[in-house]
Protein backbone atom coordinates (compact mmCIF):
# COMPACT_ATOMS: atom_id res chain seq x y z
CA UNK A 1 0.00 0.00 0.00
CA UNK A 2 2.86 2.70 0.83
CA UNK A 3 4.28 1.58 -2.29
CA UNK A 4 1.38 1.93 -4.43
CA UNK A 5 0.49 5.63 -2.90
CA UNK A 6 4.16 6.37 -3.57
CA UNK A 7 4.90 7.34 -0.30
CA UNK A 8 8.17 7.62 1.16
CA UNK A 9 9.57 5.22 3.47
CA UNK A 10 12.06 7.22 6.03
CA UNK A 11 15.60 5.33 5.65
CA UNK A 12 17.47 3.28 8.14
CA UNK A 13 19.57 5.71 10.20
CA UNK A 14 23.10 4.35 10.32
CA UNK A 15 24.50 6.32 12.83
CA UNK A 16 23.65 6.72 16.34
CA UNK A 17 21.81 9.82 17.64
CA UNK A 18 23.63 12.29 19.17
CA UNK A 19 23.20 13.22 22.56
CA UNK A 20 20.72 16.13 23.64
CA UNK A 21 22.48 18.32 25.25
CA UNK A 22 21.37 19.60 28.78
CA UNK A 23 21.28 23.33 27.78
CA UNK A 24 19.96 23.96 24.60
CA UNK A 25 21.31 27.94 24.75
CA UNK A 26 24.85 26.69 24.54
CA UNK A 27 24.25 25.54 21.06
CA UNK A 28 24.65 27.93 18.01
CA UNK A 29 21.69 28.67 15.78
CA UNK A 30 23.02 25.93 12.88
CA UNK A 31 23.76 23.43 15.91
CA UNK A 32 20.03 23.79 17.20
CA UNK A 33 18.43 23.56 13.53
CA UNK A 34 21.25 20.61 12.78
CA UNK A 35 19.91 18.77 15.98
CA UNK A 36 15.84 19.25 14.87
CA UNK A 37 16.72 17.48 11.63
CA UNK A 38 18.40 14.48 13.37
CA UNK A 39 16.10 14.14 16.18
CA UNK A 40 13.51 14.58 13.31
CA UNK A 41 14.85 11.99 11.14
CA UNK A 42 14.41 9.89 14.21
CA UNK A 43 11.34 10.28 15.10
CA UNK A 44 9.69 9.58 11.33
CA UNK A 45 11.56 6.72 11.42
CA UNK A 46 10.30 5.25 14.66
CA UNK A 47 6.91 5.84 13.78
CA UNK A 48 7.38 4.53 10.56
CA UNK A 49 8.56 1.19 12.92
CA UNK A 50 5.79 1.73 14.86
CA UNK A 51 2.91 1.23 11.96
CA UNK A 52 5.22 -2.20 11.18
CA UNK A 53 5.56 -3.55 14.73
CA UNK A 54 1.80 -2.51 14.78
CA UNK A 55 0.81 -4.22 11.99
CA UNK A 56 3.33 -7.61 13.04
CA UNK A 57 1.58 -7.60 16.39
CA UNK A 58 -2.21 -7.68 14.91
CA UNK A 59 -1.37 -10.59 12.77
CA UNK A 60 0.64 -12.64 15.22
CA UNK A 61 -2.30 -11.97 17.54
CA UNK A 62 -4.86 -13.58 14.93
CA UNK A 63 -2.34 -16.33 14.20
CA UNK A 64 -2.57 -16.95 17.81
CA UNK A 65 -6.39 -17.00 18.65
CA UNK A 66 -6.44 -19.53 15.16
CA UNK A 67 -3.58 -21.48 15.94
CA UNK A 68 -5.54 -21.62 19.89
CA UNK A 69 -8.74 -22.76 18.13
CA UNK A 70 -7.16 -25.17 16.10
CA UNK A 71 -5.57 -26.41 19.39
CA UNK A 72 -8.68 -26.80 21.32
CA UNK A 73 -9.95 -28.65 18.20
CA UNK A 74 -7.52 -31.30 18.36
CA UNK A 75 -7.37 -31.61 22.12
CA UNK A 76 -9.00 -35.09 23.23
CA UNK A 77 -12.24 -34.25 25.20
CA UNK A 78 -12.41 -37.13 27.18
CA UNK A 79 -9.59 -38.57 29.90
CA UNK A 80 -8.63 -42.09 30.63
CA UNK A 81 -11.71 -42.87 32.40
CA UNK A 82 -14.02 -41.98 29.66
CA UNK A 83 -14.92 -38.37 31.49
CA UNK A 84 -15.44 -35.01 29.53
CA UNK A 85 -12.54 -32.99 30.75
CA UNK A 86 -13.17 -29.86 32.39
CA UNK A 87 -12.50 -26.44 30.29
CA UNK A 88 -9.85 -25.37 32.06
CA UNK A 89 -8.05 -28.40 31.49
CA UNK A 90 -9.03 -28.38 27.03
CA UNK A 91 -7.70 -25.20 27.22
CA UNK A 92 -4.38 -25.44 29.29
CA UNK A 93 -4.29 -28.43 27.02
CA UNK A 94 -4.40 -26.56 24.36
CA UNK A 95 -1.91 -23.70 25.37
CA UNK A 96 0.46 -26.34 25.46
CA UNK A 97 0.41 -27.21 21.70
CA UNK A 98 4.24 -26.52 19.84
CA UNK A 99 1.96 -23.78 17.22
CA UNK A 100 0.38 -21.98 19.89
CA UNK A 101 3.48 -22.07 22.43
CA UNK A 102 5.43 -20.15 19.64
CA UNK A 103 2.77 -17.78 18.10
CA UNK A 104 2.24 -16.67 21.66
CA UNK A 105 6.23 -16.14 22.10
CA UNK A 106 5.97 -14.06 18.98
CA UNK A 107 3.64 -11.98 20.11
CA UNK A 108 5.23 -11.44 23.52
CA UNK A 109 7.97 -10.25 21.47
CA UNK A 110 6.13 -8.04 19.47
CA UNK A 111 4.69 -6.30 22.09
CA UNK A 112 8.15 -5.82 23.96
CA UNK A 113 9.28 -4.43 20.65
CA UNK A 114 6.04 -1.56 20.34
CA UNK A 115 7.36 -0.83 24.20
CA UNK A 116 10.32 -0.12 23.31
CA UNK A 117 9.25 2.02 19.98
CA UNK A 118 7.11 3.71 21.79
CA UNK A 119 9.51 5.00 24.60
CA UNK A 120 12.14 5.93 21.66
CA UNK A 121 9.35 7.82 20.11
CA UNK A 122 8.38 9.65 23.52
CA UNK A 123 12.34 10.49 23.33
CA UNK A 124 12.60 11.78 19.90
CA UNK A 125 9.32 13.44 19.88
CA UNK A 126 10.37 15.47 23.44
CA UNK A 127 13.70 15.95 21.90
CA UNK A 128 11.91 17.47 18.79
CA UNK A 129 10.30 19.45 20.79
CA UNK A 130 12.76 20.95 23.04
CA UNK A 131 14.26 22.29 20.24
CA UNK A 132 11.47 23.63 18.33
CA UNK A 133 10.53 25.30 21.25
CA UNK A 134 14.31 26.95 21.81
CA UNK A 135 13.99 27.91 18.49
CA UNK A 136 10.65 30.06 18.82
CA UNK A 137 11.98 31.75 22.09
CA UNK A 138 15.12 32.55 20.02
CA UNK A 139 13.49 34.25 16.98
CA UNK A 140 11.18 35.83 19.41
CA UNK A 141 14.10 37.07 21.29
CA UNK A 142 15.55 38.72 18.12
CA UNK A 143 11.99 40.23 17.00
CA UNK A 144 11.86 41.78 19.95
CA UNK A 145 15.40 43.24 19.85
CA UNK A 146 15.01 44.53 16.87
CA UNK A 147 16.47 41.84 14.51
CA UNK A 148 19.92 42.36 16.06
CA UNK A 149 21.50 39.61 17.39
CA UNK A 150 23.23 39.96 21.01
Amino acid sequence: MIKAEGLPIPSHLDEDPPEMPRDLTECGDRELRRLHSIFNAYLNRVAYMLGLERADEKAASRILEQESKRALREVEKVDENGRNKPQHVLLAEAASDPKVVAWDERLAQHEANLAMLYTMRDIYSGNVERISKEWRMRQDEWTKSGGARG
